[in-house]
């Protein structure tokens, strides 16, 4: 994924102003229609687009930032844009602030794993003081551009003959599950997937020795994570896990396997 070749200027708007949120709405569908990608689909289809996502829950998930997002069907690619709003507007956030920096992404909708990675990968600039402070102070569309590109695109290592390895957590906290998973939604190149578990002990309950040892008392959260994810990012995953199980103290309910994978095909959705 190179982000530099979904955010255009002419999807960039700097100084537009509005006390509305479905005026907020508008203008990104106008934006947007200025992509080519979306020649033959209709503004409104866009604005429709957009505000059935928000019909959902509000996209502004605080701290002055709204990421609008949606699908559309039978578009090519993903067009993504940045709208700002200096003097902020209520977006019905999380936090209640309002929100002055709109990225948006309008995105195919049979390109999943690419819309969350896309998502995850802007809010994860956004959650940065300093770049919040760069994108207000931008005076140009190219200065938004270079922002969002320099920390995305030098993240991504492209290399001709890549090679992955097999991760699985078992996850027995629920907090920490989440934790965990937005780790892997930050990564390009990740196929990840989901298991629900039990505890062994349900099952140790049918030998007579052991049968004391389960009780609905003791079901608890499990959950098994198994993702492939490229060489290049899989250390930086590790580290990150065995910094919440270091956290966690000596029972930390996480357990993370690493293995070198020699053959791999075929994809799957998130």
């Amino acid at each position: 994924m190179v982000f530099s070749n979904y955010l255009i200027n002419e999807c960039i708007e700097l100084k537009f102003q509005t006390n509305s949120k479905d005026e907020v709405l508008k203008e990104i569908a106008r934006l947007a229609k200025n992509n080519p990608i979306l020649k033959k689909i209709k503004e409104k289809s866009v604005y429709k687009a957009l505000k059935n996502r928000e019909d959902v829950g509000s996209t502004g998930f605080g701290n002055g930032i709204a990421i609008p997002h949606c699908t559309i069907d039978n578009i090519s690619d993903f067009i993504v844009g940045v709208l700002i709003i200096s003097d902020g507007v209520d977006f019905n956030s999380i936090d209640k602030k309002d929100a002055k920096i709109f990225p948006f992404i309008i995105a195919p909708k049979e390109k999943k794993n690419e819309h969350i990675r896309i998502l995850s990968n802007i809010s994860k600039i956004l959650q940065q003081s300093e770049n919040i402070v760069k994108i207000m102070e931008s005076k140009t569309e190219n200065d938004i551009i270079n922002i969002f590109s320099s920390v995305i695109d030098k993240e991504q290592n492209e290399q001709k003959e890549k090679k992955y390895t097999s991760l699985t957590v078992v996850i027995q906290n629920e907090d920490t599950f989440y934790d965990i998973m937005e780790l892997f939604t930050e990564v390009d190149d990740c196929y990840l997937s989901v298991l629900n578990a039990e505890n062994a002990s349900k099952y140790l309950n049918s030998l007579p020795l052991f049968s004391h040892f389960w009780t609905e008392d003791n079901k608890g959260f499990n959950r098994i994570v198994l993702a492939v994810v490229n060489n290049d990012f899989a250390n930086d995953i590790i580290r990150k896990i065995n910094l919440i199980i270091d956290d966690l103290g000596n029972n930390p309910g996480v357990l993370i396997l690493s293995q070198k994978i020699s053959y791999l095909n075929g994809s799957i959705n998130l």
